[in-house]
């Protein structure tokens, strides 16, 4: 599988760099890239493999490809890989390849979390600010969000000093919401590499 992707990042860089021959080396890349995706259906045997495939699938603009992305999720969550259940908990809370279903997408997020995936934790936190298929918990949203914001995921961070400068969910704290929100802002500029 490696092969394939190392291939599709040669004709992209050599796409960028002559852009005399932008129309034929795309034109390749596409062919590449159904190649590889032919090929590396039977090869993806482990599960971060499968995750990879998965993502690469959801990268293109096609709805079968998006169905085809949550069966490799699917697998991959069901043999326990956080990030594929954390994938396949955003694709059902968007209806992405699957029909949309908020308490799916709450136990994904969940078994990601429990095994420490800031972003499921964060997820978690919104579906209990917002009430999206559970009733709306504040106190539980907010740690949730706090696990998230810990484990330095700059969009919890925010949301902790949100709350914290409200008092929702926790005891208003004008100090630490300030303390939250400088965090949330240099994780942003870093992710950003400024």
């Amino acid at each position: 599988m490696m092969n394939g992707l190392w291939q599709d990042v040669e004709l992209e860089t050599i796409a960028t760099r002559t852009s005399n021959h932008r129309a034929l080396v795309k034109e390749t890349l596409i062919e590449a890239n159904e190649k590889v995706l032919r090929s590396d259906r039977s090869s993806v045997n482990n599960l971060d493999e499968q995750f990879l495939y998965a993502k690469k699938l959801l990268c293109r603009d096609d709805p079968k490809s998006d169905v085809e992305a949550a069966t490799w999720l699917f697998r991959a969550a069901e043999n326990g890989h956080a990030q594929s259940q954390n994938e396949l908990g955003v694709l059902f809370t968007l209806g992405i390849g699957v029909s949309q279903s908020d308490e799916i997408a709450y136990q994904c997020f969940l078994k990601a979390a429990l095994q420490g995936i800031a972003a499921s934790k964060y997820n978690l936190g919104k579906i209990f600010l917002e009430g999206r298929g559970r009733s709306r918990d504040l106190r539980l949203s907010f740690r949730w969000f706090m696990d998230s914001a810990i484990q330095g995921y700059a969009l919890a961070q925010f949301y902790v000093a949100f709350m914290l400068s409200c008092g929702l969910g926790c005891e208003q704290n004008s100090a630490l919401a300030n303390y939250w929100l400088s965090r949330a802002g240099r994780n942003r500029l870093e992710c950003r590499g400024y």
